[in-house]
């Protein structure tokens, strides 16, 4: 594959340049560029690789950029960070290190190095590769084997953040939560993912009734305080409207528009708790899969409303009814037809 111009005529700048990084922050000067923040420090992520192939395998299977549900984790994961702040990480499947250097990136909001723990079956080649061009190298740590056994030989207590990702049948997620659960400081947050997943994993974090915000993710929390998860679910909100609004046109559109009232009714009430967020975090979840899930009216349908309105016609419908209804190896010629009947009646008009 052909490698990024940055990766090689840049090569010396980038690694000067990385080398200042390593002790900079993710810049926060305005308010307004908190939103963005994840994907700059995705961005981070992107520039380091050696080039688009290796940045391809990465991608693949991370939870940070390649999973069909990759904003969204991004999105929770910086709204936790915002309010945790963690300086002690753990995940379960590496793969090739992308979600890893992302996280330890997106901790740059700290003002401090975080220190991750990593642990997978198989060790990549491109991950360390990965860490040392983003100035990760000191901080990430990589441990080969079996994450349940591995992690209470090599981690410490006090763990602010587990991500488990790693086995996805249902005995594995429980050993991972069993190696992990006594670590946890008393302010934490263990992230899961493939809620749906087909091999069981989902229903083991089910039984612990985390947040369970997306179709695909939950959060169990620890020692938060009601205003902090106020504030996590807030930004994750307003993150994911934009794809939830969209779905407000579709043919769900009155479900959509139902939920999202009464989840903008929630957040206005004085929830106290923790147990009081299950039910935002479970109309989160509803949301995303409708929208995700969202069939939305063809054209001639849109067409003919619009008619009713004073804008277009019922014939202009009728037309893109029977074009929505062509075959699509005969509309080129149905078309061409079309001009030639209409070019015809012209003439002899």
């Amino acid at each position: 594959m052909t490698p990024f111009p940055a990766a090689t005529d840049m090569a010396t700048s980038r690694s000067s340049a990385r080398s200042d990084q390593k002790h900079m922050p993710l810049q926060q000067n305005e308010k307004s560029c908190d939103v963005l923040l994840p994907e700059r420090a995705l961005w981070s992520c992107i520039e380091a690789m050696p080039d688009l192939s290796s940045l391809q395998a990465s991608a693949m299977w991370s939870l940070a950029l390649g999973a069909s549900h990759s904003f969204e984790a991004r999105s929770m994961i910086f709204s936790v960070f915002k309010v945790l702040r963690p300086t002690s990480l753990i995940e379960t499947g590496t793969f090739h290190g992308l979600t890893s250097a992302f996280m330890w990136r997106l901790c740059d909001i700290n003002e401090k190095r975080s220190k991750v723990m990593t642990f997978d079956i198989e060790a990549s080649d491109l991950a360390p590769r990965l860490w040392l061009n983003i100035g990760a190298a000191d901080d990430i740590t990589f441990v080969a084997g079996n994450s349940g056994a591995m992690i209470p030989q090599c981690a410490e207590s006090g763990q602010e953040f587990v991500l488990i990702d790693g086995d996805h049948t249902y005995a594995g997620a429980k050993h991972d939560w069993g190696a992990v659960q006594p670590l946890l400081a008393d302010r934490s947050v263990v992230f899961f993912d493939n809620m749906g997943h087909s091999s069981g994993c989902g229903r083991f974090f089910a039984t612990l009734d985390p947040l369970w915000f997306h179709p695909e993710m939950a959060i169990a929390v620890r020692g938060f305080t009601a205003g902090e998860l106020h504030t996590v679910f807030a930004f994750y909100i307003q993150r994911l409207l934009p794809t939830w609004v969209r779905a407000v046109a579709s043919g769900n559109g009155n479900e959509v528009r139902i939920a999202m009232r009464y989840l903008i009714e929630l957040l206005e009430m004085p929830l106290s708790d923790v147990t009081n967020y299950r039910e935002i975090a479970t109309m989160c979840r509803d949301l995303s899969f409708v929208s995700a899930s969202a069939q939305y009216p063809p054209l001639s349908e849109l067409l003919a409303i619009s008619s009713k309105y004073g804008i277009g016609t019922a014939r202009q419908a009728h037309r893109q009814r029977i074009r929505e209804a062509t075959p699509g190896w005969l509309r080129p010629w149905t078309s061409r037809l079309y001009h030639l009947l209409r070019l015809a009646h012209l003439e002899l008009v």
